[in-house]
């Protein structure tokens, strides 16, 4: 077995085996009575967790656990983005119900009545449905190492990923340090408390709402 020593980000180790074997074999010397595998593996936060080596173009090595996570999150995204819509769709439907109770006359002239009409009614039907970036399909941790030709490690980072039901994707990165220890220690990505929170909700929604919208 290989064994790995961590300061920060950086690992070494010795031994031998292939790369993905060194990975989830090795040990922390924050805690050696676990193996990584067995951490990560064992890790509630996950649903299931995949492994795979990953090989660069220009030779570099990489070996990365997805963790894919629980829905409880994404469902109290997609509730939250409910209630924060729920205002402005109160005042989309006030002003489509003043714009059908004017009499299309007082308009200057018909297509000016029916483009407004059209631009209220699309807004009242935005509003009616969840936001695009509230629409998750999936959730994960994707955790990196990168394997030297000199058998030494890097644990790379630590990425949260998400897909949305139109297809899109994207990654940020997170604390790498964080995430391993929650791992080892079987602690959840957030907390119950957290998740229950208010204003943590909202911020996560604001978060996620750049996110979507940046790629």
């Amino acid at each position: 077995m290989r064994k790995l020593a961590i300061t920060s980000l950086a690992l070494a180790l010795t031994g031998c085996g292939t790369p993905l074997e060194s990975v989830k074999s090795g040990t922390m010397n924050f805690d050696s009575s676990i193996t990584i595998s067995q951490a990560i593996d064992n890790w509630d936060e996950c649903v299931s967790t995949t492994w795979q080596e990953i090989k660069t173009k220009n030779g570099r090595v990489y070996v990365e656990a997805e963790c894919i996570q629980s829905s409880v999150l994404s469902e109290k995204i997609l509730m939250m983005d409910k209630a924060l819509n729920g205002n402005r769709l109160e005042k989309a439907q006030t002003q489509l119900a003043r714009i059908q109770a004017h009499n299309p006359e007082i308009y200057s002239n018909a297509d000016e009545y029916a483009e407004k009409l059209a631009k209220a009614q699309s807004e009242v039907d935005r509003l009616s449905s969840p936001s695009k970036y509230a629409q998750i399909s999936k959730r994960s941790l994707s955790m990196q190492w990168l394997v030297k030709p000199n058998d030494e490690i890097e644990l790379a980072g630590v990425y949260s990923n998400f897909t949305w039901t139109d297809g899109k994707t994207a990654s940020s990165a997170v604390d790498a340090n964080t995430i391993i220890q929650s791992a080892y220690e079987n602690r959840p990505q957030f907390s119950n408390a957290q998740i229950k929170n208010q204003n943590f909700l909202i911020q996560s929604t604001l978060n996620l709402s750049g996110l979507y919208n940046a790629n």
